[in-house]
């Protein structure tokens, strides 16, 4: 296998968010309502703004034993070379950064405490992305056959959660 130098580009990036928002709540509810701002660039002087909700509330019921949650979001985020190795650390190592935008988000879902050592958790969660990072195979006659490439696309992902946790004795918790 040849040992090849790949070109390594440096570019200018800017990254700016503002989050205003306003709290209220009470015995059985919260609040949360807020605007966020993002302002990003890979290329100055050009910066992409967005202006996105920032709304998330829940109701508790049956003496805080049951609580249902909502929320609408979204944003800007610059993607760096530690977020891709979380996710794959097999990346090459000259990946495209871009700007991932998620164009809307929603979470909702329930918690309950059914029993005083029993807690259930199910949710939803819908996120509208651009420029989602995935990773492909960078099997090519230059690159290394043990390493992935980044390509960026738009996504459409659904998420259901579940998690149950039961405190079986005072020092031991089982989650799944």
């Amino acid at each position: 296998m040849d040992n090849v130098v790949l070109g390594v580009t440096v570019k200018d990036r800017l990254s700016f968010k503002m989050n205003p928002y306003f709290e209220m709540g009470g015995d059985f509810y919260r609040l949360h309502l807020g605007v966020r701002v993002d302002g990003s660039s890979t290329a100055l002087p050009t910066v992409q703004w967005s202006v996105h909700p920032d709304v998330k509330g829940s109701l508790t019921v049956l003496n805080n034993a049951l609580e249902f949650y909502a929320g609408l979001n979204g944003g800007q985020q610059m993607v760096t070379y530690s977020d891709l190795t979380r996710m794959n650390p097999f990346v090459r190592s000259n990946a495209d950064l871009e700007i991932t935008k998620v164009k809307l988000g929603f979470d909702g879902g329930f918690r309950a405490n059914i029993m005083k050592t029993l807690d259930l958790h199910v949710g939803v969660r819908y996120r509208q992305t651009e420029n989602d990072p995935f990773f492909g195979d960078a099997a090519s006659s230059y690159a290394p056959h043990n390493s992935f490439l980044v390509y960026y696309d738009a996504t459409r992902t659904v998420s259901v959660l579940a998690n149950v946790r039961w405190l079986a004795f005072d020092k031991l918790t089982v989650d799944a």
